[in-house]
């Protein structure tokens, strides 16, 4: 349950170490990442292959159809991001959606939001509350974070 009170219907996480805890200036709900963030490099890295390497290819189509099964992408529906780096997962597996996407690296944001210009990308600080756009999410991603 989010701080608001609102359920989301599923979270995916994958191999992620990101650790939740409460946020000691408020009552809201955040989350922490101990590592250091990805650099730069394989930022531009994986936005160059991740639409034709066989691995970012397959991977999209599994958590498409996983994201499928939880409810049909419609008028309304929401996914949202922890961890979006260049945006190219949550624009492949979110078709569909209203998309909303976080990461700490301003680079990686700046790349996603040049990319897919009709979903929502922001720089988030992993320590702070969590963005407001998590409360409205019906799918949230949490994918490669950690």
């Amino acid at each position: 349950m989010l701080p608001s009170g609102r359920r989301v219907r599923q979270a995916f996480v994958c191999g992620g170490r990101w650790s939740l805890g409460a946020c000691p200036a408020s009552d809201a709900v955040v989350c922490r990442r101990p590592e250091a963030p990805l650099q730069r490099e394989q930022f531009e890295l994986h936005a160059e292959l991740e639409s034709r390497h066989w691995w970012f290819v397959g991977r999209q189509r599994i958590l498409r159809a996983l994201v499928e099964r939880i409810g049909p992408a419609g008028t309304g529906a929401r996914m949202f991001e922890f961890g979006c780096g260049t945006g190219g997962t949550l624009a492949a597996v979110g078709a569909g959606y209203a998309c909303s996407g976080v990461d700490p690296d301003a680079g990686a944001i700046a790349r996603a939001q040049a990319r897919f210009a009709q979903h929502a990308f922001a720089v988030w600080e992993p320590g702070t509350p969590l963005p407001a756009a998590l409360a409205e999410a019906d799918v949230v991603l949490m994918l490669e974070i950690g």
